[in-house]
């Protein structure tokens, strides 16, 4: 093909996807894991990150966000299971 590769009209579309990821993830703030914030989460589909410091845990996916949060905060969802049984905290939701 002259002119160029017939992929780089792809390398455009992936630049500008990824530019409007970075717009919408960079203003992403961490929330405290708190009754507050699953009563502010959304009832929709989405993907979350648990972390505890810096470090990322637990990285999950749902159809709904507050649903799934109150099993993780009621210590009722697999992770918080595998999670308790791990490190057997006394106090699971602080840890």
């Amino acid at each position: 093909m002259l002119g160029g590769s017939p992929y780089l009209k792809y390398g455009f579309e992936f630049f500008k996807l990824g530019s409007e990821l970075m717009n919408i993830f960079g203003t992403l703030a961490p929330a405290p894991f708190a009754s507050e914030t699953i009563r502010r989460a959304p009832k929709f589909p989405g993907v979350y990150v648990v972390l505890r410091g810096d470090t990322v845990v637990y990285v999950g996916r749902t159809e709904n966000l507050r649903r799934r949060f109150a099993e993780h905060w009621n210590g009722t969802s697999s992770f918080a299971q595998v999670f308790k049984g791990k490190y057997r905290p006394n106090n699971y939701r602080e840890f």
